[in-house]
């Protein structure tokens, strides 16, 4: 995982999924019409948030959001980080927009998020 605000803690362990009746194509279709974009104001500073990148393609999802994040209400695990203040980040590895994020962290950033799919019960 990377820290967004710079700080660096690499978590390289990777998992392999057991859903093989499922194709890869048809879980990213689905992912894609249960997402819906969200528009996120982050103060200036730490904003307490873990990056990730993708396991299933390029781009970058938070890993972890901290109790304490500004963005906690916000933000969830799962979310797909698109955009930073209008430049598009969506294939953007981990390292690369924490880099992004460290260097703006003393400005307000605008950040652009496809929120992770919702799972409801009936």
């Amino acid at each position: 995982y990377y820290e967004s605000d710079g700080d660096v803690s690499d978590n390289s362990s990777s998992s392999v999924s057991g859903r093989n009746h499922i194709s890869a194509s048809a879980r990213r279709a689905a992912a894609r019409t249960l997402r819906s974009k969200v528009t996120v104001v982050a103060p200036p500073g730490k904003l307490g948030i873990l990056l990730a990148n993708r396991t299933d393609s390029r781009g970058t999802v938070v890993g972890g959001v901290r109790t304490s994040s500004v963005l906690a209400e916000q933000v969830s695990p799962g979310d797909r980080i698109i955009a930073i203040d209008e430049e598009d980040v969506s294939q953007m590895n981990a390292k690369e927009i924490t880099t992004i994020m460290a260097r703006k962290s003393e400005f307000e950033r605008v950040l652009v998020l496809l929120a992770a799919p919702k799972v409801q019960y009936d």
